[in-house]
Formats: structure tokens, sequence, C-alpha cells
């Protein structure tokens, strides 16, 4: 699990193990911020980022990777979360 505080806000990328955690802390806000799709075109595994209103951490659609496989892709957008939480 990997946390950030700033400002008195936690940040975390989501799972189930830091979901619990997080409720100990306050109440929670989930947010998703990326999203990892298959494109039929590209015939690719494309991930890309979320529009985040004020919390943007690149421009809404901005593609973090193209592979060709699903768990690649979950792979990456992971490496990119964690850089830019």
């Amino acid at each position: 699990m990997i946390f950030k505080i700033r400002n008195g806000i936690v940040k975390s990328i989501y799972d189930d193990d830091s979901f619990e955690f997080a409720k100990t802390l306050g109440s929670a806000v989930i947010k998703r911020a990326t999203h990892v799709e298959y494109d039929n075109a590209k015939r690719r595994w494309v991930a890309t980022t979320a529009d985040l209103e004020e919390d943007n951490i690149e421009k809404p659609g901005t593609i973090i990777a193209e592979t060709e496989t699903r768990k690649e892709a979950i792979t990456r957008e992971l490496d990119f979360l964690k850089q830019h939480l």
C-alpha cells in the first residue's frame, strides 16, 4: 500500500486492503484516475487518464500505455499512478 498525505488529505491507489485501512481515517472519497480498455481498432490494450476535475495529474484521455496484454497495461497503469500519486 502506498499512501501520501498532503494538506491533511490522504491519497492512495485503491485496493480492498487499503480501502479498509482508509475507512479508519474517516470518510473516503473514491475517484477513478485511469482507465484500461481494449481498443478494437488498434488491437491493443490502452491505459488512459480519467477526468478528475481539480485533481488531474495529466490531461484527461492522455495515453499512459498501449500494450498487447491487459496485464501489461495494468502494470504500466500502476507504475504511472505510483509516480503521480
